[in-house]
């Protein structure tokens, strides 16, 4: 916790003491997280034909908020304790979809709404959204408190169409395995849960190890994220079949 308390204390320091401009900062690094992922959002509810309870829905997604605060020294300790970077981003993975699972696990999976199979599917990707929100208000607050509105509006761009989407493959794999589960017994949902883990896992550490090893052009690691985002609504619409039969 102590990095974002120190990253708080930086950006309450860039205001140099305006309270105007610390609500303005605030306000724009807010907007800038949350707008793509409120479009993601908006997208996902209308895949769903029998849209989640509201409250719900709010639940899940600050679990994936929570999750956030918890990875950031959890993610902190593995940067101090591992020197392989591909073993540190395998890690975080790890760290992140676990969180991720098991916030969404403790506000919706668990309650008696989560009575379909295409509801698991959507609880993971709603807490995925919140995890995305809270980390993409993070990401962008550090060009903001140096004054670089170009780079934070690109930024915000950026990670609409490549770390939203990835949190949304990640967790709707596990989604997507909880599905294939549903209604099976606890051995069988144990089995599909742990599949998914591990599928989620290797994809977002894949994914993000994809990017770290083509710097230079973004093309190649925006194929495959999308390749796996038309993936995954082939998956949502096979999983919204199967329950009609």
């Amino acid at each position: 916790m102590a990095p974002l308390i120190a990253f708080i204390a930086r950006f309450f320091d860039s205001a140099n003491g305006n309270p105007v401009y610390l609500v303005a900062l605030v306000l724009v690094a807010i907007a800038a997280g949350l707008g793509p992922v409120l479009v993601w959002l908006w997208v996902w509810e209308h895949e769903d034909k029998h849209p989640e309870p509201t409250k719900l829905v709010i639940y899940a997604f600050l679990g994936g908020v929570v999750a956030v605060l918890v990875a950031l020294p959890l993610e902190s300790l593995a940067l101090s304790a591992f020197t392989s970077t591909v073993l540190i981003i395998l890690v975080w993975a790890a760290i992140e979809e676990s969180l991720k699972y098991s916030t969404a696990y403790l506000t919706t999976l668990w309650r008696a709404e989560n009575h379909d199979p295409i509801d698991a599917m959507m609880y993971m990707i709603i807490t995925a959204l919140g995890f995305s929100a809270l980390e993409n208000i993070l990401f962008v607050a550090g060009p903001l408190m140096a004054g670089h509105f170009h780079v934070a509006a690109v930024l915000g761009i950026n990670r609409f169409f490549e770390a939203s989407v990835i949190h949304i493959i990640a967790s709707g794999a596990v989604g997507y395995a909880l599905a294939l589960g549903f209604n099976k017994s606890p051995a069988k949902k144990n089995f599909y849960t742990a599949l998914g883990l591990c599928t989620a896992i290797v994809l977002h550490g894949g994914i993000n190890l994809l990017i770290l090893h083509n710097v230079s052009s973004s093309a190649i690691p925006l194929y495959f994220i999308w390749f796996g985002l038309i993936t995954l609504v082939i998956l949502f619409e096979r999983i919204k079949h199967l329950q009609k039969t």
